[in-house]
């Protein structure tokens, strides 16, 4: 790399690797600082994209929801700033999107109402193609989907002593099928109509399974959700970047 380019990517880098040096969530002028360096450094944004990818996926858990945020902000300051027509963040991390947001899904179980958020904003703003939001949409749900049957699953095995249900057997296809339409949405086949039929049929399948009383307890079997503040992804500022 030249001089200029290494000197201003080194510059991001080291932006978004200080994330790290506090607990979530971000401060909303990290992430304009954050923000503010990948535009300086927009002539090489391949690199920039690359960095939060890799940061994304090589993260604590508690720090993947930041890193969507740096994605969300990127892109709509960029095109904010330079106009959509000449926006080069959106079509660049759009290319790798669906595996990224694979990576975000191991951010702790209070976080991925966030996840929805983000990509309820997207939608919105049209971030993406239609075509690829859906596929966001439906990987993110599938994710979800096989957490909560994970939970529930571990659950009722831990009171039947080990004993071996039917249940297993339906969670393995379950998880089978939800890396067949990962990997289906990563190639952007859009025929899933099959895949998520079958993964539809087996969770109403395991759902009603577990909805059958096991014990008298009248304990409750989930965890209380709690409530984590973080920020919202930040607004477009307004001071121009060169």
């Amino acid at each position: 790399m030249g001089g200029s380019q290494e000197e201003v990517v080194k510059e991001f880098i080291r932006e978004l690797q200080s994330m790290v040096e506090t607990r979530p969530p971000i401060s909303k002028a990290k992430m304009m600082s954050i923000t503010k360096a990948a535009l300086k450094a927009v002539k090489f944004y391949k690199h920039i994209v690359m960095n939060v990818e890799k940061f994304i996926s090589k993260c604590k858990p508690e720090y993947k929801i930041p890193g969507l945020y740096v994605i969300d902000s990127v892109i709509r300051q960029s095109r904010h700033q330079y106009g959509i027509d000449k926006d080069v963040y959106g079509s660049r991390f759009g290319k790798n999107i669906i595996n990224i947001l694979q990576h975000v899904e191991k951010c702790p179980t209070e976080d991925k109402n966030k996840i929805s958020r983000v990509l309820n904003l997207w939608e919105k703003n049209s971030i993406f193609s239609p075509d690829l939001i859906k596929q966001l949409f439906e990987a993110h749900q599938s994710c979800v989907n096989t957490s909560d049957l994970s939970v529930k699953i571990e659950f009722s095995t831990d009171k039947q002593s080990g004993e071996k249900t039917s249940g297993g057997t339906d969670f393995d296809r379950f998880r089978e099928l939800q890396e067949t339409l990962m990997r289906a949405s990563s190639k952007g086949d859009t025929d899933t109509t099959s895949i998520l039929t079958e993964i539809q049929q087996i969770t109403n399948q395991l759902l009603e399974s577990h909805k059958k009383p096991t014990t008298t307890n009248n304990s409750s079997d989930e965890p209380s959700s709690t409530t984590q503040s973080i920020i919202n992804p930040p607004e477009p500022m307004q001071s121009n970047v060169a």
